[in-house]
């Protein structure tokens, strides 16, 4: 009987310290998703705005020729 205790009291850590790293691991997991995405896109608008911008350029300077 005093084995079986002592299992139970060596796996409740482990148990515990699953359950407290699953939770801060999809955290950080999610904020480092969120990081990725925010980053790419801020990329993907800054491209789009130069090329736009330099299309408007390229409209303008070929209606004042």
């Amino acid at each position: 009987m005093p084995t079986i205790q002592l299992l139970q009291r060596n796996t409740f850590p482990s148990e515990t310290t699953a359950k407290n790293l699953v939770p801060s691991l999809h955290i950080l997991t999610t904020s480092v998703c969120v990081c990725l995405s925010v980053c790419v896109c801020s990329e993907v608008v800054r491209q789009l705005e130069l090329s736009l911008r330099g299309n408007i350029q390229g409209f303008c300077s070929r209606l004042q020729i």
